[in-house]
């Protein structure tokens, strides 16, 4: 987490992890944080969860100057970075939901978004100005990857199951 009066450029890797971009268009004062989990912390204050670090980012960005009533935000990452079926795996559509929810109940509205996808994203922010640009990554391609390990799954449960004759017998 990072908050900033004046001139300055933020800057941010992402993939199912969580970025906000919060500022004051009056003052210039901004900041961006950047978090892995949804909610909250069970072992208390953690700025990877995304409560702490949106409370942090808030609270510095006041402190340098930032009118809570004047806030707006920019928000990205939640993507889909490995292919898992289950959504209930899908961390970063949970992030995703968490920031917007968090967001609109604390009344700070959202001015910009790039949420969800399949490939992490490169986020610059200048929180001066609350202009932030985006660059998607390359995905990796892992179907290869996927088929050589379902192949040698496949492969060893074969051997597994069916042992060669060695005319060894256990008692």
């Amino acid at each position: 987490m990072k908050a900033t009066r004046g001139p300055a450029v933020l800057k941010t890797l992402l993939g199912s992890c969580v970025s906000a971009c919060v500022y004051d268009p009056e003052t210039g004062a901004g900041g961006m944080n950047h978090f892995s989990l949804p909610g909250v912390s069970d072992a208390g204050t953690c700025a990877r969860y995304g409560a702490h670090a949106m409370e942090l980012l808030v609270t510095a960005v006041m402190k340098q100057g930032g009118d809570r009533s004047r806030l707006r935000a920019k928000v990205f990452g939640g993507a889909k970075v490995l292919d898992l079926s289950s959504e209930r795996l899908n961390v970063g559509s949970k992030n995703a939901a968490f920031v917007i929810q968090y967001l609109s109940d604390e009344g700070i509205p959202v001015t910009g978004q790039c949420l969800g996808g399949t490939s992490g994203l490169l986020v610059r922010f200048d929180p001066h100005t609350g202009r932030a640009r985006v660059k998607p990554l390359a995905g990796r391609e892992l179907t290869g990857v996927v088929k050589s390990e379902e192949t040698f799954g496949r492969d060893l449960l074969d051997r597994v199951a069916a042992p060669p004759d060695d005319r060894i017998t256990m008692f």
